[in-house]
């Protein structure tokens, strides 16, 4: 293990996944921004995760091995409590980075920068960065980009980490209570994760039916935990959308895999609203280019 206290810890929460793990450290070691350490939990692991040397991988990781398991939230607030590092950022072990992505993230951190966390993806806009109240970017339906978020590791332990009650949208409760507290999102129009883009049933969040359960349970907590501050008909809307797009997640893995069973079904499920403003949206993004500007690039809350 690297000595010190590095810049930055970067997380990677890992669930029988010890090849894709491997290849997801190998991306993150060759990041040309190289202050960091690597916090590798396992969250009970049965496929041979264990027998790993991490210490023949790099001596940059740290390897943690829960004794169940707990689910993602519990596994990235185990990294967050044992964060060394100034900022704390988190990669899933399915996909990877751009080499540039640490050096990207950091460039757009100003000391003078109050309440404010860092993430960054395409946006399709003509637009470098985005600084905006948190809250309303969500309510204008921006959503927590995969592996791509950076936040201070002070920050992150005094707002008490992940709601472990949260097992589907944990990085939507993050920024819910981030939003509570009246911060900022500086928003990087960069594209740097090369995301998974394979769906299947045994990454940690994914599996089709129990994410649709655990969804619904989230957002009955969300609105419980923060009557009054976000309008009553956002968590519809909010529902509508993670409906959706679990929905049509599945809908691919069939294709993908040729199982049509069940699939007229899907699709009768699906809302339909949400459906044809998505479809809106692909086709003036690919025969209009950036004339779709910023509201409404993912789901538009009108309240």
């Amino acid at each position: 293990m690297i000595r010190g206290y590095p810049q930055v810890t970067i997380c990677i929460t890992t669930y029988n996944r010890k090849d894709k793990l491997l290849s997801c450290i190998d991306s993150v070691l060759k990041q040309q921004f190289q202050d960091f350490e690597i916090v590798v939990v396992d969250d009970f692991s049965s496929d041979g995760t264990d027998n790993i040397n991490f210490d023949n991988v790099s001596d940059k990781v740290k390897y943690i091995r829960h004794s169940e398991n707990l689910g993602l939230a519990s596994a990235r607030n185990t990294a967050i409590n044992i964060a060394r590092g100034k900022y704390f950022t988190f990669v899933d072990d399915d996909d990877s980075w751009s080499e540039l992505f640490l050096e990207e993230m950091l460039k757009q951190v100003n000391p003078n920068d109050k309440k404010t966390i860092y993430c960054s993806q395409c946006l399709g806009v003509e637009v470098f960065t985005i600084t905006a109240s948190l809250k309303q970017m969500m309510i204008d339906g921006f959503t927590p980009p995969v592996a791509a978020q950076l936040y201070l590791t002070k920050e992150l332990k005094d707002i008490g980490g992940y709601d472990t009650r949260i097992k589907s949208g944990v990085d939507h409760d993050l920024w819910f209570k981030f939003a509570t507290q009246s911060y900022n999102i500086k928003w990087l129009n960069q594209s740097l994760v090369i995301q998974n883009v394979i769906e299947s049933n045994d990454r940690m969040t994914c599996n089709y039916t129990h994410r649709l359960l655990n969804i619904e349970e989230s957002i009955f907590i969300w609105k419980a935990r923060m009557e009054g501050i976000f309008p009553d008909d956002f968590w519809f809307f909010l529902w509508e959308n993670y409906k959706y797009n679990s929905i049509m997640k599945e809908v691919r893995r069939k294709v993908r895999v040729r199982d049509f069973s069940g699939l007229p079904l899907l699709l009768c499920k699906l809302p339909y609203r949400v459906f044809y403003r998505d479809a809106l949206r692909r086709f003036i993004k690919r025969f209009f280019d950036n004339s779709i500007g910023l509201q409404g690039y993912f789901f538009k809350y009108k309240g």
